[in-house]
């Protein structure tokens, strides 16, 4: 047999073997209704009503969750795909501890709370919502890319510099789809960032033309490129560029 295969089938038995039973106390119905409640804190969000988010939607899906678990003594891990689920087995089985891994509804709520927290002008509070999302999804990108944000906002760049970097190590390399374009490009603006806070930028301007190759069209990048540019202009004597935009 093919080594590749039977290293693959091997992490699938010892996956198995991390995975527990958690009796389920949610009937679909139930489920579905969490999955219409984060859908339509989507939307709030998105409209500019993050407060009618939290109130509304997001804290009743949260309070669900922690809820149901509260007295498991599983690892709970969310997942959104296959593939993410299969890691955090495998994760799990190596550590020799007992994990379920369920839809990712739960840490998704986490996650909007947090952005609308940040949106409110609560970033502190935010943060702690986004370390829960990350806690129960440590290989999502998005999640990653976003607590590093939350972490630029506090200037602490070391500890941005680690979460972007870690995103970026949880996207494709050679994005396939819209979808992981956007993360990697993200994770790798979020670097960027940083390195610009460093003084490091040549580094910084490497990162962002690479960003430029994923994405022409750009316009963060192209923006931050330009002030990198405009940084080496001043050491010339030049005009001071405009400040950098804040937005990774």
């Amino acid at each position: 047999m093919n080594r590749h295969v039977l290293t693959f089938l091997t992490l699938l038995i010892f996956a198995g073997m991390a995975r527990s039973a958690e009796p389920s106390s949610t009937s679909p119905d139930q489920e579905a209704e969490q999955v219409k409640l984060l859908s339509e804190a989507g939307r709030l969000v998105d409209g500019g009503q993050s407060g009618d988010a939290i109130t509304y939607a997001l804290d009743k899906v949260i309070a669900h969750f922690e809820k149901k678990y509260r007295n498991s003594t599983n690892r709970i891990y969310c997942a959104h795909s296959s593939a993410e689920s299969l890691g955090y087995l495998t994760v799990a089985a190596s550590k020799k501890e007992s994990a379920v891994v369920i839809s990712g509804t739960w840490a998704e709520a986490y996650f909007l709370k947090g952005f609308a927290l940040i949106n409110l002008q609560r970033a502190s509070e935010g943060k702690a919502f986004i370390e829960s999302a990350v806690a129960l999804s440590p290989h999502n990108p998005q999640y990653l890319s976003e607590l590093g944000h939350c972490f630029t906002l506090e200037k602490n760049w070391a500890k941005a510099e680690e979460m972007f970097k870690a995103a970026e190590g949880r996207t494709e390399t050679a994005p396939s789809n819209e979808k992981e374009m956007k993360r990697l490009s993200r994770a790798l603006r979020g670097q960027a960032y940083v390195l610009v806070e460093f003084g490091k930028l040549d580094e910084a301007e490497s990162i962002y033309q690479r960003c430029l190759k994923l994405d022409p069209n750009d316009k963060t990048a192209k923006a931050e490129l330009g002030y990198v540019r405009g940084l080496r202009s001043k050491k010339s004597g030049d005009k001071l560029p405009e400040s950098k935009t804040g937005n990774q």
